[in-house]
């Protein structure tokens, strides 16, 4: 075997480890599952925020909605 193909080997190896084995060795899925949990709890705080704000939009008609980029 030739010295470019060892190295190509040794890349392909280390392309496949980083993409499939690593993340699971290294506890990706706890952290995935902290991110899921993060994100539902933001979730549930933003549908708040929109349920009181609906609530504010009934008593009083005249208040104007801003987006992000107009602020």
């Amino acid at each position: 075997m030739d010295w470019d193909m060892t190295v190509m080997l040794f890349c392909a190896v280390g392309i496949v480890w980083m993409a499939i084995a690593m993340p699971y060795s290294r506890g990706w899925r706890y952290l995935n599952v902290r991110m899921e949990d993060s994100l539902s709890r933001s979730n549930a705080l933003l549908e708040a925020h929109d349920t009181l704000l609906e609530g504010e939009l009934a008593d009083h008609e005249a208040l104007t909605l801003t987006g992000p980029a107009t602020r």
